[in-house]
């Protein structure tokens, strides 16, 4: 009875090892091809309001610095 217990053990982790490589060989490519999807045909950003560049615009002329991107 051991025996069996013992090869059933056994079978039961081969098998649930296997289900998680493969579910992993499947994730990750899958993931990948969502990522480069999203990056090509995602949405695009916002464009700026006016009243944030008249904003960023008085800072500027301030002499206070602004961090890139605004």
């Amino acid at each position: 009875m051991t025996k069996i217990l013992d090869t059933t053990s056994r079978v039961a982790t081969a098998l649930g090892l296997a289900a998680s490589v493969l579910v992993w060989l499947l994730l990750l490519p899958l993931c990948a091809v969502w990522f480069l999807l999203v990056s090509a045909f995602g949405p695009a950003t916002e464009p700026q309001a006016p009243e944030a560049r008249a904003f960023c615009d008085l800072i500027e002329s301030s002499g206070i610095p602004m961090r890139p991107g605004f």
